[in-house]
């Protein structure tokens, strides 16, 4: 779970808003930090997700942790730096 922060706050709130209905989410930045805390906490109420990130080792390494506790979530990866028109 996400730390007590104003970021968590707003994801829970935002999670709260959705849970009406599936919904797939896209996650830039993903591989770390609060981009990672936000996919679990998306997978944890059973939304899909697409997440991109620059490092492809630790993306997949993400896509790996997230499949493992929630199984029934599907998560598809994107490594790619978003910054970059060639991405």
């Amino acid at each position: 779970m996400l730390q007590s922060t104003k970021w968590s706050r707003l994801a829970k709130m935002t999670l709260l808003r959705k849970k009406t209905w599936e919904m797939d989410v896209i996650i830039s930045g993903a591989s770390k930090g609060i981009g990672r805390a936000i996919a679990f906490e998306f997978a944890a109420e059973g939304h899909n997700l697409f997440l991109t990130s620059r490092n492809k080792a630790v993306l997949e390494q993400t896509q790996t942790d997230l499949r493992q506790k929630y199984p029934s979530c599907r998560v598809n990866v994107y490594a790619a730096d978003l910054s970059q028109k060639e991405s």
